[in-house]
């Protein structure tokens, strides 16, 4: 956490929004791993204003991620994109 917390830190002292819209995002997911409800929604929050406002849309397939996750606890990162493999795999076999 406080390797997250100093990135957020530095990258606010360098006004380096898209790279801390990132710190956010690794931040939200140390507390979603360490069983923390407090704070998640704020960061995640806070990383997708920063996302808005700098164009970083590369990082928004993780905001989805952890948005999911929130919604249903059951539903991982891993399965997730072993679903995606799984539907991209039937989409090509069926062209």
């Amino acid at each position: 956490m406080r390797a997250a917390d100093e990135a957020i830190a530095v990258c606010a002292a360098r006004h380096a929004k898209a790279t801390e819209s990132l710190a956010r995002i690794i931040r939200a997911q140390t507390l979603l791993a360490s069983g923390a409800d407090e704070g998640i929604e704020e960061e995640l929050g806070l990383a997708k204003a920063l996302v808005a406002v700098t164009g970083a849309k590369i990082y928004e397939p993780f905001i989805h991620d952890l948005e999911a996750t929130l919604a249903d606890p059951g539903e991982t990162p891993d399965r997730r994109a072993s679903v995606r493999r799984s539907s991209a795999a039937g989409t090509k076999a069926a062209d």
